[in-house]
């Protein structure tokens, strides 16, 4: 659940820039789209949360540390992201900050891809 839904936030990011440089797109479009890259993040966060007694006993630390760290980077990408998006778009324009976002789904969900196949 966690690959299908980086890859599907992938491909409603990259659809907005994409179809605003080709044909246009409408508010609606635009809304569907954010609807449609938010409706699995739940599923997701669930899949990833529901991995990391597996990768905590695999790792050899206490479920506490994993939790604290795990907690940690959490808030901590939600206090940097924001800020960051903001950077990206004044130094690069939107178009640009969007492909970047759609392409950091990607890299979320490369690893995950991999070790499926082991």
């Amino acid at each position: 659940m966690s690959i299908v839904a980086d890859l599907a936030s992938a491909a409603a990011v990259a659809a907005i820039p994409l179809l605003h440089s080709t044909v246009g797109l409408e508010l609606w479009e635009l809304m569907l789209l954010v609807f449609l890259g938010a409706l699995l993040d739940a599923p997701g966060a669930t899949a990833r949360v529901s991995l990391l007694p597996d990768l905590v006993e695999l790792a050899g630390v206490r479920m506490e540390r994993a939790n604290g760290i795990r907690g940690a980077i959490q808030q901590g990408s939600w206090l940097v992201g924001a800020p960051l998006g903001g950077i990206l778009v004044a130094a690069f324009g939107a178009t640009t900050a969007l492909w970047l976002d759609a392409a950091s789904f990607l890299v979320s969900a490369a690893p995950s891809v991999s070790s499926c196949r082991r």
